[in-house]
């Protein structure tokens, strides 16, 4: 059905999400059905040609599309794939559901921050960081790759990104 911000939040005048619009401007959207082999093809097609993939899907999705990185590096060598998630691929907690409450919890994060009756963040602390950490770990990569020629994957966990922010007054 495609992303679930093309319905949330305030609408502009001509009723376009404004959260929406700011946050894919200059975007392309195509939506496919990975489980289709035609358009499973098209997607390789598109990472022939990519420097970056970046899903969000839960540990083990990928590979059960037949779009993990061993895949992916077949057809583009030098493409890196960011795999973002909540807590990590090869860790016990991987198939587990995680929400920023979860993941402030976990960290430590959430007692710090509200005593008996822990605060939570609008909007979500570990979304936003884990945007921030994907970007450096990516532009490490694309460094990386200038001097090797390959891509890489990237193994990036929500609840990891949270850490960090026990060194802040927040």
């Amino acid at each position: 059905q495609g992303d679930e911000m093309r319905n949330l939040g305030p609408k502009d005048a001509k009723g376009r999400p404004t959260f929406y619009r700011a946050l894919n401007a200059g975007k392309s959207v195509r939506r496919m059905n990975l489980k289709d082999p035609g358009d499973r093809a098209a997607f390789l097609e598109l990472v022939a040609g990519a420097d970056i993939v970046v899903e969000g899907f839960r540990p083990g999705v990928v590979q059960r599309l037949g779009i993990d990185y061993p895949v992916l590096s077949q057809v583009n060598p030098g493409v890196i794939l960011c795999s973002i998630s909540g807590y990590g691929i090869d860790v016990p907690y991987a198939t587990r559901a995680g929400h920023d409450a979860n993941y402030l919890a976990l960290m430590g994060v959430a007692h710090r921050n509200g005593g008996q009756m822990p605060a939570f963040f609008d909007p979500p602390m570990a979304d936003g960081a884990g945007s921030l950490f994907a970007a450096m770990t990516i532009l490490g990569a694309l460094h990386g790759r200038t001097r090797t020629g390959r891509g890489c994957a990237i193994d990036l966990a929500l609840a990891d990104t949270v850490m960090p922010l026990q060194m802040m007054q927040i």
